[in-house]
């Protein structure tokens, strides 16, 4: 099919696909971030009730046992604070995915387009997860950035491009891969 279309035409047609399909994509990122944040909230929410709950039936066997003696008492309250650490110790192991997807998202630069973003549990003790980025790159010197940025930052370590995608000079498509060391909540 022939494009009759002025080539000033044409690049305003262009601009335009490629701000929709920004936007699109913005917006799912934010729509994913905010239910991300909704459901980590609702997960600290629950805990958190769930503390305060076992705090409430402790308080509630004091009262009960008191009578029955301390030596129950004691035992209750030992196994009650164990559950709690229990708790307490699976809360802080849990990966912070906004940090590491907010930390990710200020190191990409605007001349590279992310086509598949994977995260994978590793256990080792120093890392927590293998990232795993698609994507494509409008120039080479672009993705070495990229790659140098990634480099710089402290929590990512082994990052790997394979040299086969830094052949081309433009319109790269690129795998990188990279492991993230622990990322709690404060």
């Amino acid at each position: 099919m022939i494009n009759l279309l002025p080539p000033k035409e044409k690049e305003k047609l262009l601009g335009e696909k490629i701000y929709k399909i920004l936007l699109a994509l913005g917006i799912l990122i934010i729509l994913f971030l905010i239910s991300l944040f909704l459901i980590l909230f609702a997960i600290r929410v629950h805990i958190f009730s769930r503390a305060e709950s076992q705090k409430i039936i402790t308080e509630s066997a004091q009262v009960e046992f008191q009578v029955a003696g301390l030596k129950s008492l004691k035992k209750d309250i030992i196994s009650i604070n164990r559950n709690l650490l229990k708790v307490n110790s699976f809360y802080e192991k849990q990966p912070n995915f906004t940090e590491l997807l907010i930390k990710i998202s200020e190191i990409i630069p605007n001349e590279i387009y992310l086509t598949d973003f994977s995260l994978s549990p590793i256990f080792e003790e120093e890392y927590r997860f293998q990232v795993i980025i698609i994507g494509r790159s409008l120039t080479r010197e672009v993705l070495h950035t990229f790659k140098k940025d990634i480099k710089e930052k402290p929590i990512f370590q082994e990052t790997y491009i394979p040299l086969s995608d830094l052949i081309k000079l433009k319109d790269i498509d690129f795998k990188m891969t990279f492991k993230v060391k622990m990322l709690k909540y404060d």
